[in-house]
């Protein structure tokens, strides 16, 4: 469990010395699940932090799983920026506190697409464009289902985009096919 683990993901020098650079700064803000933020005009809701009490939703490897998730909206659009969620549980928990409320036109999805958000999760958000924020190495390889989980995107009615290490810019699902 990730109460297990915690010693080992807070033993990480990065974070030591983040903690270390924040202390007693009073222009660092922590973000926890629930609130709002307004800023430039965009609104800022946070769904998803490292708190205690969501703790219990994140398996081993904590470190590489317990994300911010947050979706930034304007006017009449808006982009769930999903970070490295990726366990059943947590996405269960997301879509039972936040149902429709999870529902965005452009989806950052979590874990660079691999061992990524469940179906259920990509249904609740049902974007019409997915980021995949995966190189080319991952998304083919047969280890990883990051392949699988564009190819459930693109059957939703998403257009799928991801950064290809091999080409540096944005692929779509054609030019991914033409370069595999």
């Amino acid at each position: 469990s990730a109460k297990d683990t915690q010693s080992d993901w807070r033993d990480i020098p990065a974070h030591d010395r983040f903690t270390e650079l924040i202390e007693g700064a009073d222009n660092v803000t922590a973000l926890h699940a629930g609130e709002s933020l307004s800023i430039c005009g965009l609104t800022f809701d946070v769904y998803a932090a490292y708190d205690e009490e969501l703790s219990s939703l994140y398996e081993d490897g904590v470190a590489n799983i317990s994300s911010l998730v947050f979706e930034v909206s304007a006017r009449n659009t808006s982009m769930l920026f999903c970070g490295d969620l990726r366990t059943d549980e947590m996405c269960s928990y997301l879509i039972d506190a936040y149902g429709d409320v999870l529902q965005a036109d452009y989806f950052q999805i979590g874990h660079h697409g691999n061992s990524s958000v469940s179906h259920a999760f990509i249904d609740a958000v049902s974007p019409s464009i997915a980021f995949f924020d995966c190189p080319e190495w991952l998304y083919n390889s047969e280890q990883h289902d990051a392949h699988e989980n564009w190819e459930y995107c693109s059957a939703t009615g998403a257009q799928c985009f991801r950064w290809s290490s091999r080409y540096g810019s944005p692929s779509t699902a054609a030019s991914t096919a033409m370069a595999g």
